[in-house]
């Protein structure tokens, strides 16, 4: 357990990943503007379930509705940290993890700017396990002519995935 748990905050990027093709750097958090009023509404609804889950003895979904709560406040007051993404000859490197092509089953880029501008991975052959990046000031073309040099592109998708939609329009 020990060994699993250091994966998470060691870095498992190789020293020699060839020559880096595309680099940059982009807030992978977003950090949506919220109204007051988007916080009034929030709080009424959190309140509205926790009232009903206390009122059908769901204790545990009054716990969860609490902690949601809290996660929301904290992350009103983080500030976004910058991570560096790099497309090199032998993976992907995004901060501190690396993705090496073989373990990249397609990508797709989904650009319609302002709002939506990403490249998503498919990491594992069923389309289950998807990793979305934001682009930043990339262009999607180059990025796209280096990609299919090493990877297959997902011509049938095009969209931004549906988790990426609805926490962009919920503002969460």
């Amino acid at each position: 357990m020990k060994k699993w748990l250091r994966s998470f905050f060691e870095s498992n990027v190789p020293e020699d990943i060839g020559e880096v093709l595309v680099e940059w750097e982009v807030e992978i958090r977003r950090n949506p503007q919220r109204s007051f009023w988007w916080y009034v509404i929030l709080a009424l609804v959190l309140i509205g379930l926790l009232v009903y889950s206390v009122l059908t003895a769901n204790y545990l979904l009054a716990m969860i509705l609490v902690i949601f709560g809290f996660i929301i406040i904290f992350d009103h007051y983080q500030s976004p940290r910058p991570v560096s993404i790099r497309v090199a000859e032998d993976g992907l490197v995004v901060g501190q993890k690396f993705y090496p092509h073989s373990s990249i089953a397609s990508f797709w880029i989904a650009y319609n700017p302002p709002e939506i501008k990403y490249l998503y991975l498919d990491l594992d052959q069923t389309g289950n396990k998807v990793l979305g990046l934001p682009l930043g000031d990339v262009n999607p073309l180059e990025l796209r002519e280096v990609l299919e040099e090493y990877i297959e592109e997902d011509l049938n998708r095009e969209n931004e995935i549906l988790a990426d939609y609805l926490t962009r329009k919920l503002k969460i």
